[in-house]
């Protein structure tokens, strides 16, 4: 596998992925198209590793990455961020088409009952992700300030009931 993947997952590398989505952010810029960026989690993943085991939890972190690629068009990029955090990026798409096109994923995610191996005991179980979505030139130029603003909407999207996306909203200053 190349060293620019993952190995638990086979999608890039959070390194990589920084250093393609800088590239994408000054196609976009030189080309005046947009580009959307999802920061998703894995809910509830801490409970699901500490009930089912590390090597359950990373069956579970492999599904989702597998599923992510397949509904995801040959334009976007796919990473995994850190743990079970992964990034879509997504040029030349609105937010807001972003987030129909997620929620998608998430009703499938969701709604699928998927198998998992602990040792020898297999089972079934229901997962969900929550995400949040931000996008260039609105919500920042550069990598940074799109994370951080995906971030605060991940975290609206936590805060308000899990299995949800949010879009990142400009914060209004005082003046």
């Amino acid at each position: 596998m190349s060293n620019h993947l993952d190995e638990l997952t086979g999608v890039l590398r959070k390194r990589v992925l920084i250093e393609r989505i800088n590239e994408l952010l000054v196609e976009a810029a030189e080309a005046g198209t947009t580009l959307s960026l999802v920061l998703m989690d894995l809910d509830l993943f801490k409970e699901f590793n500490d009930t089912h085991g590390h090597m359950a939890g990373d069956e579970l972190i492999s599904s989702f990455a597998k599923i992510l690629q397949a509904n995801c068009r040959t334009s976007d990029l796919v990473g995994r961020y850190g743990g079970e955090e992964f990034i879509l990026a997504m040029p030349d798409t609105y937010p807001e088409e972003a987030l129909l096109m997620m929620e998608d994923l998430l009703r499938q995610v969701s709604q699928t009952t998927h198998k998992f191996q602990a040792g020898k005991h297999e089972f079934e179980h229901q997962y969900t992700f929550s995400g949040g979505v931000s996008a260039f030139p609105r919500d920042g130029s550069a990598f940074e300030e799109l994370m951080q603003a995906a971030d605060k909407a991940l975290y609206r999207a936590k805060i308000n009931g899990r299995n949800r996306l949010a879009l990142a909203v400009k914060e209004r200053t005082g003046r």
